[in-house]
């Protein structure tokens, strides 16, 4: 018995539109995939610039520091950068007039802690004595700075939360990061 020739071309013009429609799905699968990776990689770049923002940041303070030996000498960078919030708030106005160096010292907290705060989502910045400067918490409850200032080194450490960057909610699994420097003066 012969089978209708119509029957077959019904058949096989079905047969290509569920193949249509599979590539479709895999395509648009495919796309999501790679909308995935794009936006990792923007994750990751931010990472990347606040960790040289931060490194720049600690070189700025380290040069401050020692160009300033007397404010250094009598302790007034670990006065006021020792624990967060610690520096004054009113500015010395050391940019338009002269200043001792412990109001330079005083004047350097200030702008470098304001400048963490705008460079770096949540930034906070210490300079402490440290024989290990690669511990403290991430999540600020913890600086790990040593208290003894013999024998340890100057640290400096930064941190900044990329759990919440421009009020737009980020990779929650990068939460506190920390950039650890250590000099001797």
């Amino acid at each position: 018995m012969k089978t209708p020739a119509y029957s077959s071309q019904r058949s096989a013009a079905g047969f290509t539109l569920i193949e249509a429609m599979v590539a479709v799905v895999v395509l648009s699968i495919g796309m999501l995939g790679i909308a995935a990776l794009i936006a990792t990689l923007i994750q990751r770049n931010n990472t990347s610039i606040y960790g040289t923002v931060a490194a720049a940041a600690a070189n700025d303070i380290m040069e401050k520091i020692r160009a300033n030996p007397t404010g250094y000498s009598n302790g007034t960078y670990f006065t006021y950068l020792s624990t967060f919030g610690a520096a004054p708030a009113a500015l010395p106005a050391c940019d338009t007039s002269s200043c001792t160096p412990d109001n330079v010292a005083a004047y350097d907290a200030v702008k470098w802690e304001q400048s963490l705060g705008q460079a770096l989502p949540s930034g906070k910045g210490i300079v402490c004595f440290d024989n290990s400067p690669n511990d403290g918490d991430s999540t600020l409850s913890s600086t790990g700075c040593d208290s003894a200032a013999s024998g340890a080194r100057v640290s400096i450490k930064i941190f900044w939360d990329e759990t919440r960057s421009n009020g737009r909610a980020t990779n929650s699994s990068v939460k506190g990061q920390r950039y650890a420097t250590t000099f001797f003066h």
